[in-house]
């Protein structure tokens, strides 16, 4: 028997059961391919392996599913701001499943960070969710004052769908339409990579950047046909006019320039 909640995959370290438990060794050496996430079904069976390690169970439907729509998340952020995601539709959002004691989680928060700095002007945005207990809550903030995008606590979530994570880190893709399109995990001790990241953001990215510009012009076509011409949606009335304001034929006229 092994403590702890070491998840290893080609003999580096790449996730952290987020429960401190007795563990056989077979499981906590449990070897995973270190750059394909791991499917539902693996999910379960490693869930079932844990219950039976005495590991509290959690439903396997209710595990969050690639190509279903992401469920509901509405958690306060750690500068006192909402996080709904209901309310992020046309953007496209990570949810990034953390804790300050996993070693891997912090390790990617950087690449992560970058990504988040470079594309969030495109429409990216970007959620820390630590899995932290309450009283974590000043180490938790500790950690996210060196990055830039938004941190929150889950044990602090009014609504938070996606449950407790069998592992973390956990970072979940969401499009522009609320639909899940990838959940990454680590590829080894530093966590995710910028190129995973590349491969399954950017081109939601440039759907969700190409959607908006369909709008827009569709939007400035109904502009022109209503107004004439593009107003940038105002409204143009013609001013009062008071009731000594002239006629155009009886206002004077300038007098000739002579040669």
């Amino acid at each position: 028997m092994q403590p702890g909640g070491l998840l290893v995959g080609g003999g580096d370290p790449i996730a952290l059961w987020q429960h401190s438990v007795e563990v056989p060794l077979e499981l906590a050496m449990l070897s995973l391919p270190l750059r394909k996430p791991a499917p539902l079904h693996f999910a379960c069976l490693v869930l079932a392996a844990l219950v039976l390690a005495g590991v509290p169970p959690v439903a396997c439907a209710a595990v969050p599913t690639v190509g279903k729509p992401a469920p509901q998340l509405i958690v306060p952020e750690l500068d006192g701001h909402e996080f709904d995601l209901a309310k992020l539709r046309g953007k496209v959002v990570l949810v990034n499943f953390w804790a300050t004691w996993c070693s891997p989680c912090r390790s990617e928060m950087p690449t992560l960070d970058a990504f988040y700095r470079r594309y969030h002007s495109r429409g990216l945005d970007l959620l820390g969710l630590s899995i932290d207990e309450a009283p974590a809550a000043a180490r938790v903030r500790q950690v996210m004052r060196h990055f830039s995008y938004p941190g929150a606590l889950a044990s602090a979530a009014r609504v938070n769908g996606f449950g407790e994570p069998i592992a973390v880190p956990v970072t979940y893709v969401i499009d522009g339409r609320g639909v899940i399109r990838g959940q990454l995990q680590a590829e080894g001790p530093s966590g995710v990579s910028r190129q995973a990241l590349d491969q399954a953001v950017l081109p939601l990215l440039t759907r969700a950047h190409d959607k908006r510009q369909r709008e827009r012009a569709a939007f400035q076509a109904t502009d022109r046909r209503k107004t004439g011409r593009y107003t940038g949606g105002l409204q143009l009335e013609a001013s009062p006019c008071p009731k000594s304001c002239p006629s155009p034929a009886s206002r004077p006229r300038r007098p000739a320039r002579r040669a």
